[in-house]
């Protein structure tokens, strides 16, 4: 360690010696009035992750707070042995801890990015990265994900490279620009690419539910992955994991325990899928009142770092915390004693921290090196766990011998259809049980709207009696939910098979539910009217029948504006149209306006092109029936502005 003679030992010891203030409290009186109950963390996507990556066993290791420490000491004797200096240049984080009236899951998030991981994780970045640079500038940063809700029992946040959003390249201060080499460079872009966040943090309100449910998880145990409840349609894929740090990890007792036994078999290497009777889950009953289940939240933290690739998990309510390690191949993950915030002595709480991002970084750092040396002289990369792997999405379109058909026929089999099998193929997701989304509204296809009410539910479907979905990496995510290119697969009574690319919008929350739904009442009102232009088939609203998630089953309207030009030139903040695509995209909105509808969203994201020059307007969420004649030129002159390269944001819309 450092001498006490060294200029930066007495901001060294404030940071190794700092703990959370003993003033955090719950801001009680800013949330009377408030629902603070937590709602289930359960998500449609975690029953989709592929068994191979599920979380199997939880291990209770309460040495990982000692292991942590010894990294941050070795990794500041390390610095020093080869001759580096701690310098107070550009040092200007907090150095103590504050008194703080936490309102939610956001404000101890705020804390924690404030005091701890900004010091945290620029320390990190200078010892891993760039120990010959005077400064402490980062090449990571802490990341929230927004909210727009009065109180939020749990918020995500993660550590990541800092890139630009336009175009992924590094964000680098002009310190870090100027002294990093190339090598070190391209080494840190890398690293984002395939690792797009480092670990995953889950943040609690500091509500009395969550200090019991952190204080209530005392033992390991086999842990069982909660999956679709579908019977008779079992679509299993199988895929190695990517691969887990050695050294890195050499700390955790990988011998032990022994793999428990999943509750379904282990799938084979190739996906198949039997299904000659299908049963349906059933609505899910509705408690008035979730009870929180640390379980339910492992599963949905577990998920996301598998989505991510992330290795360690921590999850933090303000005052307790707990650390995990996922460990991939045993698919186990390593959980933390009880880690009291404000009270830690040995190590301090700062201390802990400083350790756990330089393993952070040199965890992912090493799995990088794995990963690169798998790849050589493979032509994909590893990138979101793509690997070299014929999926059954691609097999399916080479060996089913199916030609696409005519909208209209294919238009007609979905109508009278009730059921939708939704499966993902892309990723971590691989689904081992379809889910189950049940109609609850008709198709919006011209005279078939009436078809879906000639047929009801059922207890049981043969194959040629429901819908096949198979949904890919996601276009976009919005304010009603996320999009996602879809796989159509109809079997006919004859045997026939019929496929074809559609879209599907899935919303979670209520507010998005409400918005979707709201969509699909415009789409339904346009597919009454004569001569309307420019808008997508849409073919029914559904819900899973365990998520409650709600979607909307589109046809495929081809690419938009904005993501062409990106492909493009690069550079999306303006796009270019042709002039026979200029007059299309004005017809159809005219025709829209005629039909008593203002669309109140117009921008180069919703406006799509297919490979016939065909065009579409989307995203009716926004819409009105406001169509007096200035609001209808307000709406001209905006798509005018984006179909001619001078759009200007926020300027059309009031």
């Amino acid at each position: 360690m450092l001498p006490i003679s060294d200029p930066f030992y007495p901001r060294l010891k404030e940071i190794l010696e700092a703990n959370y203030d003993a003033g955090i409290v719950l801001d009680l009186e800013r949330l009377e009035g408030v629902s603070t109950s937590p709602r289930s963390p359960q998500m449609f996507y975690d029953r989709h992750i592929m068994p191979s990556l599920v979380l199997q066993n939880v291990v209770y290791l309460p040495s990982i707070t000692q292991s942590l420490s010894k990294a941050c000491d070795n990794a500041i004797q390390g610095f020093l042995h080869d001759g580096h200096k701690l310098s107070s240049n550009g040092y200007v984080f907090s150095r103590n801890t504050r008194s703080k009236e936490f309102r939610d899951a956001h404000s101890v998030s705020f804390y924690y990015g404030e005091y701890i991981a900004r010091i945290c994780h620029a320390f990190a970045s200078k010892v891993c990265l760039h120990p010959q640079c005077d400064t402490w500038k980062s090449v990571f940063k802490f990341t929230e994900r927004p909210t727009g809700q009065p109180f939020d029992f749990t918020t995500q946040s993660w550590l990541e490279v800092t890139t630009r959003r336009l175009d992924g390249s590094l964000s680098l201060h002009d310190d870090l620009q100027n002294c990093l080499p190339d090598a070190t460079k391209t080494k840190i872009l890398d690293l984002s690419r395939k690792f797009p966040r480092l670990a995953t943090w889950h943040m609690f309100a500091m509500t009395d539910a969550a200090m019991s449910m952190f204080q209530t998880m005392k033992e390991g145990a086999a842990f069982i992955w909660q999956y679709s409840h579908t019977m008779g349609a079992v679509s299993m894929s199988h895929k190695q994991p990517p691969p887990d740090a050695k050294h890195a990890l050499s700390f955790l007792p990988l011998k032990a325990p022994t793999k428990a036994k999943p509750r379904q078999p282990l799938p084979p290497t190739k996906r198949s899928v039997k299904s000659k009777l299908v049963t349906p889950t059933k609505f899910a009953v509705k408690r008035n009142r979730y009870r929180p289940d640390f379980r339910h939240f492992l599963q949905s933290a577990w998920a996301n770092a598998a989505m991510y690739d992330s290795t360690y998990i921590i999850l933090n309510c303000g005052r307790y915390e707990r650390i995990g390690i996922r460990h991939r191949e045993s698919q186990t993950l390593y959980l933390s004693g009880l880690i009291d915030t404000v009270n830690i002595q040995d190590p301090r709480y700062r201390k802990l921290h400083l350790g756990l991002h330089v393993a952070i970084v040199k965890d992912a750092l090493e799995r990088q090196e794995r990963v690169n040396a798998r790849n050589v002289g493979q032509k994909h990369s590893s990138e979101h766990l793509e690997e070299e792997e014929t999926t059954d999405f691609t097999q399916r379109k080479k060996n089913c011998q199916s030609k696409l058909h005519e909208p209209h026929r294919i238009s007609e089999e979905l109508a009278r259809r009730q059921l939708a099998l939704v499966s993902l193929d892309y990723g971590a997701f691989r689904s081992y049980v379809p889910s189950s989304f049940s109609r609850v509204a008709p198709s919006c296809a011209p005279g078939l709207s009436e078809e879906a009410g000639k047929h009801k539910m059922k207890a049981k479907y043969r194959c040629h009696e429901y819908i096949s979905l198979t949904l890919k990496e996601p276009l976009g995510r919005g304010a009603v939910g996320v999009v996602h290119p879809v796989m159509l697969e109809l079997v006919l009574e004859s045997g026939e098979i019929m496929t074809q690319d559609f879209t599907f919008k899935l919303a979670f929350s209520v507010e998005q539910m409400e918005k979707l739904y709201h969509e699909f009442q415009i789409y339904q009102q346009l597919s009454k009217q004569e001569d309307v232009e420019g808008i997508v088939t849409v073919h029914g609203l559904f819900k899973d029948q365990e998520s409650r998630t709600l979607a909307m089953l589109m046809s495929d309207g081809g690419v938009s504006l904005r993501r062409r030009e990106m492909e493009r030139s690069g550079d999306a903040v303006q796009v270019v149209t042709t002039s026979e695509e200029k007059d299309s995209f004005l017809r159809a909105l005219n025709s829209i306006h005629r039909a008593g509808i203002r669309h109140h969203d117009i921008r180069a994201d919703n406006l799509l092109v297919n490979s016939d020059g065909q065009v579409f307007i989307i995203d009716f969420d926004c819409a009105d029936n406001n169509v007096y004649d200035d609001k209808i030129e307000q709406e001209l002159i905006c798509m005018n502005a984006v179909l001619e390269g001078r759009y200007q944001e926020k300027n059309y819309y009031p």
